[in-house]
């Protein structure tokens, strides 16, 4: 079979790019899931509706923005962040750096004195790519560095601060000024800052009602098609059913590894830069709970090493319809090291489960006598592609030498990068506008 385009992955970037092709030109999208939405996917268990982990839409570039309000036309809600940080025993305001309030007095100094020290000190620039333990110090000091910055990121990363870069950080790190930092020291503000201040979440079907908007009436799309054999120098991909195609453009969002990993014919070092990719994987457990909670925040943040997850968030706080009525419901997010989800067994996924359970108890999230009605969990690898030292040389390199045999890899994982869900259309979208150049 031959096909102009072939598209691996029917997750929102590649189902944006096949909406924006030319329906004159002839392709197809192969996913080897039963659904369309790669991790942007929503199961629904027991009346509780889960996502594949916390997904909220933050939509900054007008033209996205015009796109999701109009696939989701009548079904978006507007939230205001809620969000907090648990550490010392106690709940602060997101972001850290900007709401210390309510800590014990002397973390409130330490963090505050080595903000203003970080900010006034005068300290020669230097030159490469920064390190991201070194903007964190420059930034916001050694208190913030030490009670937040460094710890909650060594649990989410899975990797000590000092082989990370500081380019994934962009907007997602908010850098606040003395005065902001001096005010929320003193006071219990709720000024909003941040890249996520406010965000949209479908009122209907979880996340998966994007997917499902973006496929609808898509011609082309081919579910349950895994792709096991890549021949970059004919140009032909072959599939686990035994499908065979001939193609000229191919756009994959799988993982730059995973892709890497099935082709044939490229040079060692290729291979090599592809291996040395690094990454974390997340268990996602979700559980269902009645009677329902009181509390109304998004979701929290936990940096200290003696609660097993990274961050729960309130999946019932986001919509009505993801659960039945008198219930809540959360998603609770724990890292680990690469390799380890694989060698995880149903036995040691309860464990940790009611590890997690009993934790959520200790820091006052499910309240007493809170009960258990459904627990759901997912093993997702890769979750976040790490920016080490190496990343960004070893990815453009592969990237560069997969466009010259006209495969696009694109996408959060395809372009293995720390990225939203606007992002992901966009690359979609800007990977269409590519081929369609291509054939003119």
């Amino acid at each position: 079979m031959n096909k102009p385009v072939v598209i691996l992955g029917a997750g929102i970037t590649g189902l944006n790019c096949a909406r924006l092709l030319p329906r004159s030109l002839d392709y197809g999208i192969y996913e080897k899931e039963n659904s369309v939405g790669g991790l942007c996917r929503t199961v629904s268990q027991d009346g509780f509706l889960f996502d594949y982990t916390g997904h909220l839409l933050h939509l900054k570039k007008p033209g996205i923005k015009k796109l999701v309000k109009t696939l989701l036309h009548g079904q978006l809600s507007a939230h205001h962040r809620n969000s907090w940080i648990y550490s010392h025993q106690t709940y602060t305001r997101y972001p850290f750096q900007a709401n210390t309030y309510g800590l014990p007095e002397k973390v409130i100094k330490e963090c505050v004195l080595g903000f203003i020290e970080a900010r006034t000190a005068s300290r020669p620039g230097q030159g490469g790519t920064p390190g991201f333990e070194e903007w964190v110090l420059r930034h916001f000091g050694r208190g913030i560095a030490r009670h937040f910055m460094f710890s909650y990121n060594e649990k989410l990363w899975t990797v000590p601060v000092k082989e990370l870069t500081a380019e994934w950080l962009g907007p997602y790190v908010p850098d606040p000024t003395i005065a902001e930092v001096v005010t929320g020291a003193l006071l219990d503000q709720s000024r909003r800052v941040g890249y996520n201040a406010n965000f949209y979440y479908p009122e209907y079907n979880g996340i998966q009602s994007l997917p499902d908007a973006l496929a609808h009436k898509l011609p082309g799309i081919h579910l349950q098609e895994k792709a096991v054999q890549l021949n970059v120098h004919d140009r032909i991909v072959k599939f686990e059913s035994g499908l065979e195609i001939k193609y000229d453009r191919l756009v994959s969002s799988l993982s730059l590894k995973e892709l890497v990993n099935m082709a044939e014919g490229l040079p060692l070092t290729v291979k090599q830069q592809a291996a040395a990719l690094r990454y974390n994987e997340v268990l996602n457990i979700n559980v269902g709970i009645k009677p329902a909670l009181t509390a109304a925040k998004h979701w929290v943040y936990f940096p200290e090493k003696k609660y097993p997850f990274y961050r729960v968030g309130y999946t019932s706080n986001l919509s009505h319809h993801n659960h039945p009525a008198g219930t809540s419901s959360l998603y609770i997010e724990i890292a680990y090291r690469a390799g380890s989800l694989a060698r995880m067994n149903r036995h040691q996924v309860n464990r940790q489960v009611n590890e997690s359970l009993s934790s959520l108890r200790q820091v006052g999230i499910l309240e007493h006598p809170s009960r258990i009605v459904t627990v759901n969990t997912f093993k997702i690898s890769p979750a976040y592609c790490i920016y080490d030292f190496n990343r960004t040389r070893n990815v453009t390199m592969i990237r560069d030498f997969l466009k010259k045999k006209g495969i696009y890899s694109v996408g959060r994982y395809g372009a293995w990068e720390y990225s939203a869900m606007e992002d992901a259309l966009e690359w979609g979208r800007s990977t269409a506008e590519m081929i369609k150049k291509s054939y003119r």
